[in-house]
């Protein structure tokens, strides 16, 4: 067997090992400003430590070889005092450093690129709002809809958010 061909072996048992551990197909969607944000399976991350859990996604097809030639925008959700396998609600009041936090790149041009705007949450915005809705051991479900700003002051609003995440690290 040629070292190509072992190569090639090797990397579609590994692929197969993943789609094995990957139960439940991930999604995540929102309105940013006037539009869709889609991101698929391959591009979102649900990491869940005791007491906390992060959630990333990236725009449908970041993940591609070879890699995409336009921006790619990336949403981060960090909560505290999440207790696995409850639903919950974190509201207005829980935004900030010390609860949670919402992080929005738009246009993340890879390989050093310059950003477009990066965008954290609003903490003074009443309308923050993070849903858990369903969640066991291994899956979260939810909705949520932020107000964010950039460092230049601007305003983007994410609305109609919905999410399901698995964690994929057990």
């Amino acid at each position: 067997m040629s070292r190509f061909s072992l190569m090639s072996a090797v990397l579609v048992s590994a692929l197969q090992i993943a789609e094995v551990q990957a139960e439940v197909p991930q999604m995540l969607k929102a309105t940013v400003g006037d539009a869709t944000f889609v991101s698929d399976d391959g591009n979102i991350n649900l990491i869940p430590v005791p007491g906390s859990f992060t959630l990333t996604a990236a725009t449908a097809g970041a993940d591609a070889y070879p890699p995409r030639k336009t921006p790619i925008d990336r949403l981060s959700i960090i909560c505290n005092s999440y207790v696995e396998g409850k639903t919950t609600t974190y509201a207005a009041k829980e935004w900030g450093p010390n609860l949670c936090q919402v992080n929005f790149t738009k246009g993340d041009k890879q390989m050093g690129g310059e950003l477009d705007a990066t965008y954290t949450i609003d903490k003074s915005a009443g309308d923050n709002l993070l849903e858990i809705t369903s969640a066991s051991s291994k899956v979260i479900e939810g909705r949520f809809h932020f107000t964010l700003k950039s460092d230049k002051g601007a305003t983007l609003k994410i609305s109609d958010g919905s999410f399901k995440a698995e964690d994929r690290q057990r």
